[in-house]
């Protein structure tokens, strides 16, 4: 079974009554030291890099993962852990949630992490923060490259405000990187908009290989302009898994049943993550089958929200 980079996640929520910043759900994989660190975790509302994404609303990499605390620390270097990344979910213009990921290190892993923003006085998005492993190259290219809106997949992320999936990195005509990507054996590439109400705060992408990829199943969910309240999928991405993309070709959720992920990241306009494929068993998903006989044992869904509406579903499994 492919062990997939992405190998952790957590949801956690601020409370401005006890000011802190208090944990929600989580998924661990074989990360079980990790399981335990939040229950014995207090974090302040202005504490690390949850207290700073909480107050600013911006997004965040970091690799020295000791900022998230010492028992962070310790579980990571048991795991293999080497970065993490910090996603705001805004409801009415505020902080409602963080989505806290962490990725592993491997010998021969290929993959970036990045965080795209504008820069002041200028109409385009250059690197802002970067998380490379086994990239040199790209690396490089990466910090003298920037995006006009609608140009590559960072700026078409910016133009339509909407989630991107690039299936190969390597032939895409729209990536300004490809030849790089192709050099390094890149092979999926997904673009996230972080937007608050209507300002764009960043773009997070996520490329990867086919032998190390972040996620098994990268897809999004949209809702059918002929039928409101309908979800199909406009993207997908299944590394080979036959079985779970054809279970997936004529699949709908209904936003108003809370029917399946999409639907629930949808309707609560939060992330929503399942761990373990018990969890995804009682979350009664509809193809459960294809899932259990994938191996998958996690599911990540994150809502794009633009002014205080969802315009898409990001869905990561592994």
């Amino acid at each position: 079974m492919t062990q997939t980079l992405l190998a952790a996640a957590e949801l956690w929520r601020p409370n401005t009554q006890s000011s802190t910043i208090d944990f929600q759900a989580g998924f661990y994989g074989e990360c079980e030291t990790l399981r335990g660190v939040p229950s014995q975790s207090a974090i302040a509302l202005d504490q690390g890099p949850l207290g700073q994404v909480a107050s600013t609303g911006q997004p965040m990499i970091i690799e020295e993962l000791s900022e998230l605390g010492f028992l962070v620390a310790e579980a990571a270097e048991a795991h293999g852990l080497g970065a993490a990344a910090l996603l705001p979910s805004y409801t009415q213009g505020k902080v409602e949630s963080i989505l806290l990921m962490y990725f592993r290190r491997g010998a021969d892993a290929k993959c970036a992490v990045e965080l795209w923003a504008g820069t002041k006085g200028r109409f385009e998005l250059s690197l802002d923060q970067s998380f490379h492993l086994g990239l040199d190259r790209f690396a490089r290219i990466s910090h003298y490259v920037n995006f006009p809106k609608g140009a590559g997949l960072p700026g078409q992320c910016w133009e339509t405000a909407l989630p991107s999936i690039v299936p190969d990195l390597a032939t895409a005509k729209g990536f300004l990187r490809s030849s790089g990507a192709e050099s390094d054996g890149l092979a999926v590439g997904l673009g996230l908009p972080i937007m608050q109400r209507t300002e764009l705060r960043s773009v997070f992408l996520m490329l990867s290989s086919a032998a190390t990829p972040i996620a098994r199943v990268h897809e999004i969910w949209m809702e059918d302009p002929e039928k409101p309240g309908v979800l199909t999928r406009s993207q997908g991405v299944y590394g080979g898994l036959v079985d779970l993309a054809n279970a997936s070709n004529e699949l709908v959720f209904a936003v108003s049943d809370k029917d399946g992920l999409p639907a629930r990241a949808w309707s609560s306009e939060q992330p929503v993550l399942l761990d373990g494929i018990e969890a995804m068993s009682e979350a009664g998903l509809k193809r459960f089958d294809a899932v259990r006989d994938a191996g998958l044992s996690y599911a990540l869904a994150y809502p794009v929200v633009v002014v205080d509406s969802v315009r898409a579903v990001v869905l990561l499994m592994g």
